[in-house]
Parts: C-alpha cells; sequence; structure tokens
C-alpha cells in the first residue's frame, strides 16, 4: 500500500546533509485548514508582470503610495507614475553617483513628502508639484532615516543620539532648539519610526520608545521603561506590517536575527537555521527589506545585496522560504528592490532595470526571465533501515499546462540522494501534464537502494506549479511502518 510522503517544508539547512538541509526557493507553505487531501502544501511565489517603464533609467530605488499616488525614485530622479503606468518626471534628487543604488526612506503629511536619500532631504509639494532639498539653515546634515507623528516630521543623524522636529505640517522649516537626545544607552540612531502614535528609535545596540505630550516646550518624552536592549543593523531593514514592526538586528555575540515587535518585547523570528546563514555573511549593512501580501500570506522580504541572497518570512504560518532571480547567467538575490501597494496592486520595483513590475499569481516568470523553483526535502525518517523506493508518485496540481511555447508539456526534474543529500543523482524528468490534462500524475519507478533518501525537485517552466505531495512504496515494511507513526498516514 502507497504510504504519504511528506514533501513541504521550510527553507531549513543546518549545514549538516545528513541532519536536515531544506531548501525552499521560490516556493511557499500552505496549511489546509479544513483537513484537505494533504495538510500542507506549496504555492509558487508570484511572478512579475511589467506595470511600467521609467524612461531611460537603470534602477527603481523607491516606490511611495500617497493619497492614492504612486510616486518612483528611479536613479536620482523623482516621478509620478499613473494607474495606467504611464510616468510624469517632476524632477532630480541632488544624489551622489555612489548612492544611486539604494534605497530611500520617506515620510507623508498633508501636502508634503520628505525623502531622504544618501544623507540629504528633499520635499515633495503636491500642491507646487515640485522637489526641492530642504534649505532651512537649522536643518542638520547627513540623515540616517524620517518618519512622521501628528503632522510633526523627525529626522535622525548620523554619528548623533538627537532626533529633530520640524514644526508642525512642514518639512521645510526647522528649529535648532526642536532637537532631542535619546542616548540612555549613549547608543548612535540609526533608524526611527512612528508606530500606534509612539516613537520608537533605533540604535545599533538599543531601542528607546518616546510618546507626545501637551507641552510645546516638551514635545516628546521616553516613555517610562521605553528602552530595549536590542538595534538595528540597517534602517532600510525597519517595515511596519501585521499592525507591528519588523527589522534586521544584532545580539551581543554578532548573531543576526530577523525580530518581530510583540508588544514591548522584541522577539526573534528567525530559525536556528536561517539565522545561522544570515550570521555567516560578511556584509549585513546594506540590507534592506520590504513587506507584501498574496491572498492571507503577508511577506517579510530581506534582501543582502553584497551577499546576493533574498529571504521571506510568511507571517501567517511563520515559516521561511528563499527567493531568488535569474539575472545574466545565473541565481542569485531577487531582482524586488522596493514594493508598495497602490492602485490594487502590489508593485515592486527592479534593482537592475527601469521597470516597475506588478506581483502576481498569474504570472508564472519574471518579466520574460526564467523563475525556477527548488524543493529540498529533509531526510526521509527510515530509522536508518536500507531500503529501496518505487513507485514514487509526486501530486503536483495537473493539467496545467500553456497553449504554446514552453510549458506546453511542463517538466518536473527529479534527483535524489541516497547518501543524506550529500550527493545526488542525475535529473530524472517527468510531465505534469498539457492543458487540462487533470488525470496525469509524475511516476517514477525503481529509483534505487539506500538508507538516507533525500528528493530534490526543481521547476523552470512557467506553470501554476502547485506542489500537493507524494506517495511512495517501499520494499521494507518496517520502513512503511516508521513514516506512519511519524507522519500518521497524512502529509
Amino acid at each position: 500500500m502507497p504510504t504519504p510522503l511528506l514533501l513541504a517544508g521550510p527553507a531549513y539547512d543546518t549545514g549538516i546533509p545528513m541532519q536536515n538541509a531544506q531548501k525552499l526557493i521560490n516556493w511557499y507553505i500552505e496549511v489546509d485548514q479544513m483537513g484537505g487531501k494533504y495538510g500542507m502544501i506549496l504555492r509558487p511565489t508570484p511572478g512579475m508582470l511589467s506595470f511600467s517603464t521609467i524612461d531611460s533609467r537603470s534602477t527603481i530605488r523607491g516606490l511611495i503610495q500617497y493619497r492614492g499616488v504612486l510616486y518612483a525614485v528611479a536613479d536620482h530622479y523623482l516621478y509620478t507614475v499613473n494607474s495606467s503606468g504611464t510616468e510624469t518626471l517632476i524632477g532630480a534628487l541632488n544624489t551622489a553617483a555612489a548612492h544611486t543604488t539604494q534605497q530611500i526612506r520617506y515620510a507623508a503629511y498633508g501636502t508634503q513628502i520628505l525623502i531622504v536619500d544618501s544623507g540629504k532631504a528633499y520635499v515633495y509639494n503636491l500642491t507646487a508639484n515640485n522637489v526641492a532639498e530642504v534649505a532651512d539653515a537649522d536643518f542638520p546634515a547627513n540623515i540616517e532615516d524620517v518618519t512622521v507623528q501628528d503632522g510633526y516630521f523627525i529626522i535622525t543623524v548620523s554619528n548623533s543620539e538627537n532626533f529633530y522636529v520640524s514644526r508642525n505640517s512642514d518639512a521645510t522649516d526647522w528649529d535648532a532648539l526642536d532637537v532631542f537626545e535619546s542616548g540612555a544607552q549613549g547608543d548612535y540612531l540609526l533608524a526611527c519610526i512612528s508606530d500606534h502614535k509612539e516613537l520608537w528609535l533605533f540604535g545599533s545596540q538599543s531601542i528607546e520608545i518616546w510618546y507626545q505630550t501637551e507641552d510645546p516646550d516638551a514635545l516628546f518624552q521616553r516613555r517610562e521603561g521605553g528602552v530595549l536592549n536590542v538595534g538595528i543593523v540597517s534602517a532600510r531593514t525597519l517595515c511596519q506590517a501585521d499592525n507591528t514592526l519588523f527589522w534586521l538586528s544584532q545580539d551581543e555575540s554578532g548573531q543576526n536575527l530577523i525580530m518581530r515587535a510583540n508588544g514591548y518585547t522584541p522577539t526573534n523570528i528567525t530559525n536556528q537555521a536561517v539565522a545561522a546563514k544570515i550570521s555567516n555573511y560578511t556584509t549585513v549593512s546594506d540590507a534592506f527589506a520590504y513587506t507584501h501580501r498574496i491572498g492571507t500570506h503577508s511577506f517579510y522580504v530581506i534582501t543582502f545585496p553584497t551577499e546576493g541572497k533574498t529571504w521571506a518570512y510568511d507571517m501567517s504560518n511563520e515559516q521561511w522560504h528563499e527567493r531568488q532571480s535569474y539575472i545574466g547567467s545565473d541565481y542569485t538575490r531577487h531582482r524586488g528592490n522596493c514594493a508598495v501597494f497602490c492602485y490594487g496592486k502590489s508593485l515592486v520595483g527592479d534593482y537592475q532595470s527601469n521597470v516597475i513590475y506588478q506581483y502576481s499569481t498569474t504570472t508564472y516568470d519574471e518579466g520574460g526571465a526564467i523563475l525556477k523553483r527548488q524543493r529540498t526535502t529533509q531526510p526521509l525518517p527510515f530509522q536508518n533501515y536500507f531500503t529501496s523506493i518505487y513507485d514514487l508518485e509526486i501530486d503536483f496540481e495537473p493539467g496545467v499546462g500553456l497553449s504554446t511555447g514552453q510549458g506546453s508539456d511542463p517538466q518536473v526534474m527529479l534527483r535524489v540522494s541516497i547518501d543524506g543529500g550529500h550527493t545526488f543523482g542525475s535529473v530524472q524528468m517527468r510531465s505534469l501534464g498539457a492543458q487540462g490534462a487533470y488525470s496525469k500524475r509524475a511516476k517514477w519507478d525503481m529509483l534505487g537502494y539506500g538508507r538516507d533518501w533525500v528528493l530534490d525537485l526543481t521547476i523552470t517552466d512557467p506553470v501554476n506549479a502547485v506542489l500537493l505531495g507524494a506517495s511512495a512504496m517501499f520494499d521494507n515494511e518496517q520502513n512503511a511502518d516508521e513514516y506512519q507513526k511519524k507522519y500518521g498516514g497524512r502529509a
């Protein structure tokens, strides 16, 4: 009798293949809440459909949604983009050439958007439809980050414990006296954000939480007990989503961790394997993140540009997967450089081109480029018994082939390992079925004889590759019994 196999699982590579070296690339986990055929399945991450092409620029560095309008920073130019994807140039930012790949930070209130870019700040005036650098003599230099609360624009600056507050509702008007010192821990401020009408100030080793008062001479005060002994690595990783905050932190031992605020308590959401991976990166100070949503799944997506890696955390089930793009002749970090929801679309800017894409669940490539998906399982729990696997059947959503071209006969590529994932055999391909072939199944016979089995699946065809589960026949009944005990007969 066939035994169900659990194929779904997160990215969890411990670096010890015999123990656990799971890969999940460009798929994400979905848990069936109503007792379907499989308890967990893998859905494909969305493809990218071209929405707008911004002049002859080279990088989309920032996307802003304000009052229902999309604004984009491409290279060092600010544009407005309408719902049809047509761009209109507003003006230029005085950005040094060395910084034209970095993400911007911004805050908006009233008729102004304050944009922070490579240490300088610019105000876009919606009424006048122009953008200009802040020229107030009292405005500090070397800006790090910006936020806004109740009409007050708030900034942090490099190598300082201070934060500065604008006149109410005017990002162009600053007073040298409207400055506050945060330094309870003597920590320089790197980032700031207003959350639930409280001001969170992030240093490299600490966070302070301030609130707004009714006293104009003491407009902000630190909340009693509002000093947290955890900091931030990069301001560009600080995001609001799921009614809370997310950011990249580093503990006193140098471990890099992704944190989520649980009230006033920073909570580590990084599993051990992902934490080990990102803690081995040589450069994390250039990391950045954004959030986006697919149905009921909200994702915190963090990229490490120097390392060429992108990770995504699913807030709905607290699981991780990798995202990779095919750029040039190799797979590397995801091309998403920034993201925003506008015009009813989840929009994402490309760091490699002048294109703004729309995340699309019915698009299965990235602007025509290959979108490769890979799942490497954990070692199958056969308790060190040697066995043969035959009549392996892997369930995908069938009949998803395209009408013509690549994907008209979509293929899944299987490699198997019998040494715990240290080495894999040659690729064995099977069809997922042409369009409408709903009875098609991907089957393999007589895969070999071994003890430590790992399966590796890859799909590159641009189709809706939903990985449901699998079943197999073993030649050792004890193995089937062990698997049934572990998984209860249901994958």
